[in-house]
């Protein structure tokens, strides 16, 4: 049971590779156990990672085994385990409308049956959702969506607003609707931040940051899009990376940081790193294993500013809140670099790693131990 909860609490939170790593730990001790409850919500955590990092197919994947689990078992309760709009979502992205649709259906029907307020408003959003994605334009729809918001809020469900409302801005950002998109994305990361839920607050804001349509600014000034482009590219990521990061194209990532040079008056990531004032060898891409009773952490490093050897202990990130109660070693050694390419591995003792406070392995420019 702990460590089903703290996949589900690192879900909530966007912490996605601490999610995974509590919710693997959950499956392998549910199925010694024979607790298939605790496996059931620990995909369900997994599932919701996947959304967050973008992954909608590992995601169906996941929360299709709980919704076939519950409908083969006979579990008509639609709060029991809360997997349809996630699963919907996932499916939509991945154009399976027909199978989203039925999935909406089922809930919809069942909460009128039960008049279970959650799986009405639920059922609305998931409906909006099909509607919007059909017809990008449809004001009653979107309309519809933001009421279920609006519902889910005064019930409570506090996470459950923030995430339609994270659902409703990226459909208002596709159909350029930029000044309703904008209110929406603001409303869903505000409402994430008020959650302590950091990860899914920074999705709503790099959703935020591709809404065009703003007033054009002072001469020289970067846009929303430019200033977030430059601000990974300083941390060290890759045009590659910062594409996967802001769900945009390559090249268009190069066309904004090119641009963003020009009127910041650089001509490299170095010299980029410099003018903000920030390291840009901090880590740029972080995963979680767990491998012999102990979590793997793999940081892809990028330094642009030196490729002088850096001690592992010197690196921006390690022991962010507290020094590290684990045995640290390097993959090359007491020292790693030069590098521009360089990996750092940690082989943590899993409960100095993970327990306690806003801790574990995170996804994105840093790591945190507890």
């Amino acid at each position: 049971m702990y460590e089903r909860c703290r996949a589900l609490l690192c879900a909530g939170r966007g912490e996605a590779g601490l999610a995974r790593y509590w919710a693997a730990r959950a499956i392998t001790r549910a199925e010694e156990c024979g607790d298939g409850w605790d496996r059931l919500e620990a995909l369900r955590a997994r599932g919701m990672a996947a959304l967050l990092d973008q992954d909608p197919a590992a995601g169906a994947t996941d929360l299709r085994s709980v919704y076939e689990h519950t409908e083969r078992e006979g579990v008509r309760e639609p709060g029991a385990f809360p997997v349809a709009p996630e699963l919907v979502e996932a499916l939509v992205e991945l154009g399976a409308i027909d199978e989203a649709a039925a999935v909406t259906e089922t809930l919809h029907r069942r909460a009128e049956a039960q008049e279970h307020p959650w799986g009405r408003a639920t059922a609305r959003r998931c409906r909006a959702l099909l509607r919007l994605t059909a017809d990008p334009y449809a004001g009653a729809d979107a309309a519809a969506q933001s009421q279920a918001a609006e519902e889910l809020a005064a019930m409570g469900f506090a996470f459950d607003q923030a995430r339609c409302l994270l659902s409703l801005g990226r459909s208002q950002r596709r159909a350029k609707q930029w000044g309703a998109a904008r209110r929406s994305l603001e409303a869903a990361a505000v409402g994430f931040d008020r959650l302590a839920s950091g990860g899914w607050a920074r999705r709503s804001r790099d959703e935020l940051a591709r809404v065009g349509g703003r007033a054009p600014g002072a001469p020289g000034a970067l846009t929303v899009t430019e200033q977030r482009v430059v601000e990974l590219a300083a941390a060290g990521m890759s045009n590659k990376e910062i594409a996967r990061t802001l769900s945009i194209a390559v090249h268009t990532a190069e066309v904004h940081l090119s641009r963003a040079y020009a009127k910041l008056g650089v001509r490299s990531r170095t010299q980029l790193a410099a003018r903000r004032g920030r390291p840009n060898d901090r880590p740029a891409r972080s995963g979680c294993q767990v491998s012999g009773g102990q979590i793997r952490a793999s940081l892809t490093c990028g330094s642009a500013a030196t490729d002088q050897p850096r001690r592992h202990g010197d690196l921006p990130g390690i022991g962010h809140h507290r020094p590290l109660a684990a045995r640290e070693r390097t993959s090359t050694g007491e020292q790693i670099g030069p590098f521009r390419t360089g990996i750092l591995q940690l082989d943590l003792d899993p409960q100095a790693a993970c327990n306690g406070g806003s801790a574990g392995v995170l996804r994105g420019h840093t790591y945190y131990v507890a």
